[in-house]
């Protein structure tokens, strides 16, 4: 056998972890009763027009070849049962994660507002001996900032560590997704500070008299 070039390696399943070597032989060496044969149209041909082409080529070459289904490579992936279960997988996941997002931004609002809403007698008091609403709602803010700083602090290595695990896992994941966790991050902060600053700008504007009887 005459060697004409070098391919590299390639993956013939779609969830086989790595690609492997392959030797290409010509194909009446290999002749069978189906085979599939994948060519690769020029740039600026229309698709269509281009399997119109081929097919027309392959009749020149031989009339008596049947070609049972000629169709592009994106038309046989959207057809591919494979990739569509896999795609539905990947929308699920997205699915679960924006909604896990959303649960943890909320929980943190409800666990904010409540520690906050406990503390409006403390607010009354500070505001009876002479503190403004704005030093008020600056130290709710601040202490605010502290905890969602420390939970980031302590989250963000958990996130990295969750998306390294899931790279060893699936096939052909990327690494570490800079965007997401940034995105997650931002929002679960603006969770908090919002958690905080409103029930402490709602404390403020009430009598000190009121705030002090408030349980």
């Amino acid at each position: 056998m005459e060697i004409v070039g070098i391919a590299p390696p390639m993956r013939e399943e779609m969830l086989q972890p790595e690609p492997v070597s392959h030797v290409y032989v010509p194909a009446g060496r290999e002749s069978r009763s189906g085979m599939y044969v994948q060519v690769r149209l020029a740039d600026g041909i229309n698709e269509r027009a281009g399997l119109d082409r081929l097919r027309a080529h392959i009749h020149d070459v031989n009339p008596a070849l049947p070609i049972l289904r000629l169709t592009s490579m994106q038309a046989f992936h959207d057809a591919s049962l494979e990739l569509w279960a896999l795609k539905a997988t990947a929308y699920a996941f997205t699915l679960l994660g924006a909604l896990a997002m959303l649960l943890a931004a909320v929980g943190v609002y409800g666990i904010r507002a409540y520690t906050v809403a406990l503390r409006t007698r403390e607010f009354g008091i500070r505001m009876a001996l002479g503190a403004t609403p704005r030093r008020v709602l600056g130290l709710v803010l601040r202490d605010g900032a502290l905890l969602t700083a420390m939970g980031l602090a302590l989250g963000l290595p958990l996130g990295l560590m969750v998306s390294l695990g899931l790279r060893a896992v699936f096939v052909d994941v990327g690494g570490i997704d800079l965007m997401v966790l940034a995105m997650s991050m931002i929002v679960l902060a603006m969770a908090a500070t919002l958690a905080g600053a409103i029930p402490a700008r709602r404390a403020t504007r009430i009598e000190p008299v009121k705030a002090l009887s408030a349980e």
